[in-house]
């Protein structure tokens, strides 16, 4: 159902905030948008629908603009995505990039902005976050030792496709004579491991970069879990499996965009 305008006319929910965020920041997402109310808005995607489900979205949005809140939305099934997801990601990842998130809004931005989301019926408190840490959002989460974890030992083995290697795994320190892990700048920089390494008298022979595997692993895993979908739902609840098929996309476009890099780094543990 469309809202009446002051003026009389009438615009579906999607149309509205198309407007907005045109006159907010002088473009728009290059994706369609579907609202709760059918409206729809297309722009030259036809491998990418965004579903906004429910005026809470845009209420999150309002207490936590940027990738977070859209993040959280996500994750709390107030916003959708038909067809590629990583695709979107990508897309709004661009998005984000060409407004900037830490843009502020004027005076009559921030009237705007309340305006239309009046209008939306959208004002009210902030939602409360989803119980659930998305450190992907801006950098990476190592989702595959997560599943392999959490998920029952077959289903792991689908989703996954192949063991995941020792050198993925989190460790308080190097294992064996000859270590091997493979790091992703994500909290640490690479030379926090080394200096731990050097710490516990480990030599490092050398330092490989990864980044081009690690996003191979990762479209193998987003794979796996679209295709095993249902299961893992089933298994660990849709809001896990919402964050893990986020953290595979937000993981792989912060490689691509060089935000967190990833190194093979091998090591000889030296003589006492």
């Amino acid at each position: 159902m469309s809202t009446p305008d002051p003026d009389g006319s009438t615009r579906g929910a999607a149309v509205r905030l198309d407007a907005l965020l045109q006159q907010l920041f002088g473009t728009v997402p290059a994706l369609s948008v579907q609202t709760w109310d059918g409206s729809r808005v297309d722009h030259g995607t036809d491998d990418v629908l965004v579903h906004i489900r429910s005026r809470k979205a845009l209420r999150r949005l309002l207490w936590a603009p940027g990738p977070l809140g859209v993040a959280r939305a996500y994750v709390c099934g107030e916003i959708d995505v038909e067809g590629d997801f990583g695709r979107a990601t990508s897309l709004l990842f661009d998005y984000a990039d060409a407004v900037g998130t830490d843009r502020e809004l004027d005076q009559v931005g921030r009237r705007e902005v309340l305006r239309t989301t009046v209008l939306l019926g959208a004002v009210g408190p902030a939602p409360r976050p989803p119980d659930v840490a998305l450190e992907a959002v801006g950098g990476y989460a190592p989702v595959g030792v997560e599943m392999d974890r959490d998920l029952p030992v077959d289903l792991a083995a689908a989703v996954l496709g192949e063991p995941v290697p020792e050198e993925e795994r989190t460790a308080d320190g190097p294992e064996g004579s000859r270590p091997v892990r493979l790091h992703v700048t994500h909290p640490d920089p690479l030379s926090t491991l080394l200096a731990a390494w050097e710490k516990d008298d480990v030599e490092v022979v050398s330092v490989e970069p990864a980044r081009d595997d690690l996003l191979r692993t990762l479209a193998r895993r987003s794979g796996g879990l679209d295709q095993h979908w249902d299961e893992v739902v089933e298994a660990v609840g849709e809001l896990q499996a919402r964050v893990w098929r986020l953290s595979l996309a937000a993981g792989a476009e912060n490689l691509r965009r060089h935000r967190v890099a990833a190194y093979r780094v091998r090591g000889e543990r030296v003589a006492g």
